[in-house]
This record gives structure tokens, sequence and C-alpha cells, in this order.
């Protein structure tokens, strides 16, 4: 029970100082390390956009899609199509 209640303290006492923005620091107004473990920025506002997105300065690249081949010999890939013998040599869907 300690250690349940001692968990759930500590994460209270970090949980404002992490959720006010001003307690931690203005993102913006630190200095981008090298090291991405202590990178500054600015988060991503919640959105509903069906898209990626990141944050200002960053980027990001697919390394892997629905359906890409994960097997010698896998079929191509055809959304209309689908088996599950074609689907067990491809990359999966909503792996995200």
């Amino acid at each position: 029970g300690v250690m349940v209640l001692g968990g759930t303290l500590a994460a209270a006492a970090v949980a404002p100082a992490a959720a006010d923005p001003a307690a931690a620091g203005d993102a913006a107004a630190r200095p981008v390390s090298g090291d991405l473990a202590t990178a500054a920025f600015t988060p991503v506002r919640p959105n509903r956009r069906d898209a990626v997105v990141t944050p200002s300065g960053f980027d990001h690249d697919v390394v892997i899609r629905w359906g890409d081949g994960v097997v010698a010999g896998a079929p191509a890939f055809d959304v209309r199509r689908q088996s599950p013998e074609a689907a067990k040599q491809q990359f999966g869907y909503n792996c995200d």
C-alpha cells in the first residue's frame, strides 16, 4: 500500500510543474540541444487532423507502411483484394 500511495503522491507532486509551462520554463525560450533527450520544443496542441503533426523544428519520416512486405516474396499490397495469407506477409494496419 505504501508503494502505491508513495508513487501516487510523487506523481501528484511532479504533475503541477509539468502541466504548467511557466513552472517548467518556456520551452521556446530554452536553447535547443543536439541531444534529443534534452531537446526543448513546444508541444503540438491536441487536434483532430488526420495527419502526423510534429513540433516546430522537428520532422518525421515513414519507416514502413501498411502493406509493405516483411518477408521475401510477399505479394503486392492491394487494399481491395487483401487476404489473410497476404496479410501474414505484410506489415499490419494501425500499428502506430
